[in-house]
């Protein structure tokens, strides 16, 4: 639970303006935490009902497949111009 706080307290931070960076802070660590209890309980009802294996093939599918979806979306700075070359 302390990594999921950390993460979403930095989550939260990183995409606020700088004057709003604590309170966006402490809603990226409400919503790390709300998420936790959420997703645990989905995945204990998942794995009593069709066993750890697969339940855990389908959640890193979704992992993977929002990870996909969120990269997708990202822009690359634009490369820097290559050095002159300087005569020998």
């Amino acid at each position: 639970m302390a990594a999921r706080i950390i993460s979403g307290a930095i989550a939260g931070a990183s995409i606020a303006p700088r004057e709003r960076r604590f309170l966006a802070a402490a809603l990226g660590i409400a919503g790390a935490v709300g998420a936790a209890y959420v997703t645990f309980d989905l995945r204990m009802r998942a794995i009593r009902k069709y066993g750890q294996k697969p339940t855990g093939v389908v959640e890193d599918a979704l992992v993977l497949g929002a990870t996909h979806l969120t990269m997708k979306g990202a822009t690359l700075p634009p490369a820097p111009p290559p050095a002159p070359q300087v005569p020998a």
